[in-house]
């Protein structure tokens, strides 16, 4: 009986120190495991500060615009002769690009625009004569007149200097200035007449990914020969008048 006891004792002994041995182990192997259910890394790359500054500077530099618009036109140097715009719409597509690659203070860039061609079209009202001097015109020959309306048409390029501040995400406020070389074409009371207008504009705008809406003055002068302003026209037959155009767009950047 006592050899018996004296083995079960041995026994035990062995099985606790067996235990207490392989715990130790235990643990050790536990812990691989638990990082192995750790959550993958994502496979994504890293937005950078390159990155972000890619999508908001390099793309987008291009515009289409379509406005509508409203404005005068007069000659220079006379009061009482006036004209103004019934209806006017105008399209004009271009590109912007920045003079350098690092933002100022992150955010703002100075650029140059150009704009490939600009189309603006106004339905103008009757000319506003001084009761002084009303055209005198014989009842036989108005009588002959086929009254079309007055119409103006201007096409034109552009080049100017621009600013841009990129203040949050993708918003974009940008103020420009532009000089436009026009070829001016004007119907009035039966008589055409073109030539060229040395036109500016500048405007304001604010965009958001492809989407831009602004506001724009255009103005300017050029050497017209219209009959209505004959009163006031030089020897040559013409008459230097003026144009003040105010235009509301929606731009489509790409």
């Amino acid at each position: 009986m006592k050899t018996d006891k004296h083995h079960y004792q041995n026994f035990v002994r062995t099985l606790l120190l067996a235990i207490l041995t392989a715990m130790p182990l235990m643990v050790a192997a536990q812990e691989p495991a638990d990082t192995t259910q750790l959550p993958p890394a994502s496979n994504e790359p890293e937005i950078t500060q390159n990155d972000k500054d890619d999508d908001v500077w390099k793309k987008r530099r291009k515009f289409f615009n379509i406005g509508y618009q409203i404005g005068s036109f007069k000659p220079a140097d006379s009061d009482g002769y006036d004209c103004t715009s019934d209806l006017g719409v105008s399209i004009s597509t271009g590109k912007t690009w920045y003079l350098h690659k690092k933002a100022l203070a992150g955010m703002m860039k100075f650029g140059l625009d150009a704009t490939f061609l600009s189309i603006s079209y106004d339905k103008m009202s009757d000319v506003s004569y001084p009761p002084s001097s009303l055209p005198d015109i014989p009842y036989a020959e108005a009588d002959d007149i086929i009254d079309i309306g007055n119409h103006k048409l201007d096409a034109s390029v552009g080049i100017g200097p621009s600013f841009t501040i990129n203040p949050v995400s993708r918003l974009m406020l940008r103020v420009y200035f532009h000089y436009r070389p026009t070829y001016s074409m004007t119907i009035m009371d039966e008589s055409f007449s073109g030539c060229y207008a040395s036109m500016f504009d500048y405007g304001l705008s604010v965009a958001y990914n492809a989407i831009s809406i602004g506001v724009e003055h255009r103005f300017g002068s050029g050497n017209y020969g219209i009959d209505a302003y004959t009163p006031i026209s030089d020897v040559n037959g013409k008459v230097k008048m003026k144009t003040s155009q105010t235009s509301f767009y929606i731009s489509f950047r790409y």
